[in-house]
């Protein structure tokens, strides 16, 4: 597989949590990653970090911009991302699967899908309580025989394809 990801960090005032987010990023079992680290104009030492981060590693890209809000930075990390495939993470967020982004390479490639959904575990902090998110979203079975999946090809620019079998 030679499908690059382009996995989208936009960081605004999370200095105590991006060390995890990236890292959860770099130890993934998929190495044809690059992470593009968008700096929303934070006023704590993230923009330091995210600097020393990317002097460390070379798949590491960060911009610094003006503050412009959630969807304006991840917006800024799609203009510069040169993946096949881009997937978001929030600053403040990890993944706890280092198998993640190799299974889900394998569902686009064998589905042959625009776009995948899965489910996430979310922390809250004040209950000290873990919380799985879209949990009924089929797993897309990777063997699933070819007469059973339809062929999802686009029959108009801009029309998308899923790979479960709700979309199909």
């Amino acid at each position: 597989m030679n499908i690059k990801i382009s996995v989208i960090i936009p960081v605004f005032n999370v200095e105590q949590y991006i060390n995890y987010a990236v890292e959860s990023v770099l130890s993934q079992t998929y190495k044809n990653i690059e992470i593009i680290l968008v700096d929303d104009g934070s006023i704590d030492n993230t923009s330091i970090l995210c600097d020393k981060l990317s002097e460390k590693n070379k798949q590491i890209k960060v911009i610094h911009k003006p503050n412009g809000g959630l969807s304006d930075a991840r917006n800024c990390g799609i203009d510069n991302a040169t993946g096949d495939f881009i997937l978001f993470l929030d600053g403040d967020d990890y993944w706890n699967d280092k198998e993640a982004v190799e299974v889900l390479v394998k569902r686009v490639s064998k589905s042959q899908a625009d776009i995948l959904n899965f489910s996430y575990i979310k922390y809250y902090e004040d209950t000290n309580q873990f919380i799985k998110y879209f949990d009924d979203i089929p797993n897309c079975p990777l063997d699933l025989p070819k007469k059973e999946r339809k062929k999802k090809k686009a029959d108009k620019p801009g029309k998308i394809r899923c790979c479960c079998r709700r979309c199909s």
